[in-house]
C-alpha cells in the first residue's frame, strides 16, 4: 500500500507519506503533532507494481495523552460600547475559536451584568468549525438597556465561555 498524509483537505501541504507497506505502519514518535487533524489517503500497490485509484479523502487525529483538550473562544466585538441605531438595530458579534480534537458548538447569549453566565440565549448551536466566526444580531424589539455579551462553547466535554470586553446600549425611542 502507499499511504499519504496532508495537513489540510485539499491534500496540498504534504506531511509524510509511506510506500509499498503492507496493510500495516508505523511512524515514529513526534511525526505527527498531537492535537492536530491530518487527512490521509491511500491505495493498493500489487507485485507487479500496478496501483489502484486513492481512496477517498479521511480524516485522522493524533490525541498523544488521551484526554479532551477545551475548546477556546474568545469576543473580538462588541469591543466597545455600541449604542444601536433605532434606524438599523443590528449588532455585529465577532470571535474567535478553537477545537482541535473534536467539533464543538457555540451559543450567543445577551446578559444584564458582565458575570455570571447567566443571560438569554441569542442564537445557538454555531459550529466551531464555521470559518464566518461572526452572527449579525437584531435587537430590534430588545427593551431599552445595557446589555453585554457573551459565548459559550461546548465539545460536550469541556464547557467554556467569555464575555465581550463591549457593551450594547439600546436607547429609548421617543
Amino acid at each position: 500500500y502507499d499511504i499519504e498524509i496532508y495537513a489540510d483537505p485539499n491534500l496540498d501541504e504534504w506531511v509524510v507519506d509511506r510506500n509499498g507497506g503492507g496493510a500495516e505502519w508505523v511512524l515514529l514518535p513526534g511525526t505527527l503533532d498531537d492535537d492536530t487533524r491530518y487527512f490521509w489517503r491511500a491505495r493498493a500497490v500489487d507485485a507487479a507494481g500496478n496501483t489502484s485509484d486513492w481512496t477517498s479523502t479521511a480524516t485522522l487525529f493524533v490525541n498523544d495523552d488521551g484526554f479532551f483538550d477545551p475548546p477556546r473562544i474568545g469576543l473580538v466585538q462588541p469591543d466597545s460600547t455600541i449604542e444601536v441605531d433605532p434606524a438599523h438595530p443590528v449588532v455585529t458579534i465577532v470571535w474567535q475559536d478553537g477545537d482541535r480534537d473534536s467539533d464543538a458548538a457555540i451559543s450567543l447569549y445577551f446578559d444584564t451584568d458582565a458575570a455570571g453566565f447567566d443571560g438569554t440565549l441569542i442564537a445557538g448551536g454555531i459550529a466551531e468549525d464555521d470559518a464566518d466566526d461572526r452572527y449579525t444580531w437584531n435587537v430590534g424589539g430588545l427593551a431599552p438597556g445595557e446589555y453585554f455579551i457573551y459565548a459559550i462553547i461546548d465539545d460536550g466535554e469541556n464547557p467554556s465561555g467569555d464575555y465581550a470586553a463591549g457593551r450594547v446600549v439600546v436607547p429609548q425611542t421617543p
